[in-house]
């Protein structure tokens, strides 16, 4: 729901913001050039072609899953870059034909907008590559947590959503960190407790036992030291179950 309203916003966003190119455009044009009334007309039935074009590309793009459909966020970045581009050509191209008389013109127009095409589509993947190479660092960065190494940290770069993911990413790492190194020191004295346990159990068993053993072999004869022997059994039950209780608690 929260996602779906996310984007009808940027829906709303991209329409209004293509509006207000147009009539900006259109203000401009009006401005610098002072045209004939029937010429604003044409400009203004133009912007409003290329624009509506704009948006209904942008619409298929969305309803076709473009986006999700992308194997990566580099090709998607530079798709954008493309598509603009080749919007961006149409628009100038079809305003260049329609003004152009001559035909050289149109020409050297023509190979102008390939040029700027082109090189708007390079920079645009030069700025997705540097953008994919930070999220992957995330992407990598998460492997190592997830096979146990807590160590790994990710180079914050930049003040924009992509650091502040960062930043959470390596606070995150920290947290587990910390989590792991209690959860091993709670082992370890774990494994003392029982070591100790186990060694303050056998002391006085060992001796029951032996004092049981003797009473049933009939090594002890006289009442006096039976007697003796079963005291000391009883102290040393009694220091087992006051053990007991204490590791119950």
């Amino acid at each position: 729901m929260e996602q779906s309203i996310q984007t009808m916003s940027n829906s709303r966003r991209f329409i209004l913001g293509v509006v207000v190119v147009a009539l900006l455009s259109l203000l401009v044009f009006y401005a610098v050039m002072n045209p004939p009334v029937n010429e604003i007309g044409l400009m203004a039935l133009f912007l409003s072609i290329t624009a509506g074009v704009s948006i209904v590309a942008a619409y298929l793009a969305y309803r076709l899953g473009w986006i999700e459909k992308s194997p990566n966020l580099l090709w998607t970045i530079l798709g954008g870059y493309i598509l603009s581009s080749l919007l961006t050509f149409i628009n100038v191209w079809l305003t260049a034909r329609l003004m152009f008389a001559d035909y050289h013109d149109l020409l050297l127009a023509t190979i102008l907008l390939v040029f700027a095409s082109g090189i708007a589509i390079v920079f645009g993947y030069f700025f997705a590559a540097a953008l994919s190479d930070r999220i992957n660092s995330l992407q990598i960065a998460s492997r190592y947590i997830s096979q146990g190494d807590f160590d790994h940290r990710v180079e914050v770069r930049g003040k924009d959503e992509l650091a502040e993911l960062s930043q959470a990413f390596n606070h995150m790492a920290e947290r587990l960190q910390i989590a792991e190194q209690r959860k091993q020191e709670l082992d370890r004295l774990r494994r003392d407790l029982v070591a100790w346990s186990s060694h303050d159990l056998q002391t006085p068993l060992a001796s029951v036992q032996a004092i049981i053993e003797a009473l049933a072999d009939d090594i002890v004869e006289d009442d006096l030291t039976a007697k003796r022997y079963l005291r000391t059994a009883q102290k040393d039950i009694r220091a087992l179950s006051l053990l007991i209780d204490d590791l119950s608690q």
